[in-house]
């Protein structure tokens, strides 16, 4: 979620190297997949997420330091983004004002984009032997 009025998340990246060094030339051992729910993709002022290309293949330390090009994933009802696990990014500004407005426009009954809760279906694609224990705790919802 991303709540109006909300602030620039710090850069940051999903969870830690597998090793001290040299996984920036690992292939990919996970991915996280951004499923988009709003059915008007240009708001902009929900707070899309920003990537720092290429910074999957960099050491960490570089990529939290170095920020480098960024792109924005504005992402409509339905739309699907996939990324690795190890990319450095942040949510940025809900720049709408209203929780209320949320609730109305989830109804139907606003058409303006004051005040809109972004949500995103976040799911983890990762290889059979990597567990994810940092953001989810240790216990898969499958087993």
């Amino acid at each position: 979620f991303s709540f109006p009025d909300s602030a620039d998340q710090p850069w940051h990246q999903d969870g830690s190297p597998l090793f001290e060094r040299g996984t920036e030339s690992l292939p990919s051992y996970a991915l996280n997949v951004f499923c988009g729910l709003h059915h008007r993709s240009e708001l902009l002022e929900l707070g899309p997420t920003e990537f720092v290309v290429g910074s999957h293949r960099m050491e960490t330390e570089g990529a939290m330091d170095e920020i480098g090009t960024a792109v924005s994933a504005v992402l409509g009802k339905g739309d699907i983004l996939l990324y690795d696990y190890r990319i450095c990014h942040r949510g940025t500004s809900n720049l709408s004002s209203s929780v209320d407005a949320s609730a109305r426009y989830d109804r139907g009954e606003s058409n303006d984009d004051s005040g809109v809760v972004r949500k995103v279906l976040y799911l983890m694609y990762a290889r059979p032997w990597f567990r994810e224990h940092l953001n989810f705790g240790d216990k898969s919802l499958f087993e």
